[in-house]
């Protein structure tokens, strides 16, 4: 940047990072490089296990990143970001959370997940109707595969036009790794 004999304030300023001033003394005819790392401005954000979370993964949405597990200090960058917590066979009770990061502090929350159990529905005709609770199911006759919570009861339909439906309740037990419903015609 050409600048006139004499002194100048040099500033740095990002978003996220603490500003940076320096000043100079410039002779005439006189070049000089100046090279600063601008600090980043952190801070740290814990999730504690409220339900089925321990271990759980935590991953910062927009950075596409894993950043720790549930129990872990985490240090981000200060700013508002989305975090998703993961665990395989489990759901996250309150979906992607958004949580702003302060410069300097500590932020607390808590991570509660449901177990999921597999539920299989395999059928001998091509074109049924799946309904979950009255609300059709996306299905890849012949088989169709979706998780189910741990401890509730679902009423599960299957009709095809010009038959009988067929209609069962499924109670969803903590035992519970797979339920199997096969050659529902």
């Amino acid at each position: 940047i050409p600048l006139e004999e004499g002194g100048h304030i040099i500033s740095a300023v990002a978003a996220g990072y603490k500003p940076m001033e320096e000043f100079v003394i410039l002779k005439r005819g006189e070049n000089i490089s100046l090279v600063k790392e601008l600090e980043l401005i952190t801070g740290e954000l814990i999730f504690h296990d409220n339900k089925n979370a321990e271990n759980a993964d935590v991953y910062v949405v927009e950075l596409g990143l894993e950043v720790g597990k549930v129990g872990d200090v985490i240090r981000l960058p200060a700013g508002v970001h989305t975090i998703r917590i993961h665990k395989d066979g489990y759901r996250c009770d309150s979906g992607d959370m958004t949580v702003e990061i302060k410069r300097n502090t500590l932020t607390e929350m808590k991570a509660s997940m449901t177990r999921l159990v597999t539920c299989k529905v395999s059928t001998v005709n091509k074109m049924e109707e799946v309904r979950l609770d009255g609300d059709i199911i996306e299905f890849q006759a012949p088989v169709h595969v979706f998780p189910l919570e741990v401890g509730r009861e679902y009423d599960l339909e299957v009709s095809k036009e010009g038959h009988w439906p067929f209609k069962t309740r499924i109670k969803v037990a903590p035992s519970d790794t797979l339920i199997d419903l096969q050659r529902i015609r």
